[in-house]
């Protein structure tokens, strides 16, 4: 069974204890690909999750996600971990397919 990408994100974001996705939103922010409210949304869920933003923040927060998050590699359809996201962002695929 696959899990949408907004249940993924809600459960990762949830779970301040998630290393992976949390680096995952660390390198978004370093990246330079996020700017005004975006950037200060992110900057937010890293620190404090999202279940305290208001409705105009999810709706910045899980926009700009489903920019960035691929549910399943696009050559094998494996689920990317959130280790794998970032690089993902340009190829669409895991690391395993990225390197054939």
């Amino acid at each position: 069974m696959t899990v949408s990408v907004r249940t993924r994100l809600e459960i990762a974001s949830g779970d301040r204890n998630d290393h992976e996705f949390a680096e995952f939103l660390t390198q978004l922010i370093k990246s330079g690909r996020l700017e005004g409210a975006g950037l200060g949304v992110f900057k937010f869920v890293l620190a404090q999750g999202d279940q305290s933003l208001t409705e105009p923040q999810k709706a910045i927060f899980y926009g700009l996600m489903n920019n960035f998050v691929h549910d399943k590699c696009d050559l094998c359809s494996q689920e990317i971990p959130w280790s794998e996201m970032y690089s993902a962002i340009d190829t669409g695929t895991c690391a395993a397919c990225a390197n054939l």
